[in-house]
């Protein structure tokens, strides 16, 4: 006996985004979007405000290590981060 494969209306994409968000949220991006490519940033959040949390965090007393552990960069780059911070307030 051959099982039968349930086929779906929509392409596959479309198929999630309706499946997770609904029919407006699909036929939205359907309208607005098709043919497109996306991509999205690896990070949710936007570098410049995140620096300047750094920073603030930074003054508020969490080390380079904690602020390090807190947003996922190197104890280097923090301190090239808080750094910049320096060099701008001396121009």
């Amino acid at each position: 006996m051959e099982e039968k494969k349930e086929i779906k209306q929509y392409n596959s994409v479309y198929q999630e985004i309706f499946d997770y968000f609904g029919l407006d949220v699909m036929t939205y991006m359907f309208k607005h979007y098709r043919g497109q490519s996306l991509s999205f940033p690896i990070k949710l959040i936007n570098p410049q405000w995140q620096k300047i949390q750094i920073k603030s965090d930074h003054e508020r007393g969490l080390t380079v290590r904690e602020l390090a552990k807190k947003y996922e960069y190197t104890e280097q780059r923090i301190r090239i981060i808080l750094q910049s911070f320096t060099t701008e307030e001396k121009n």
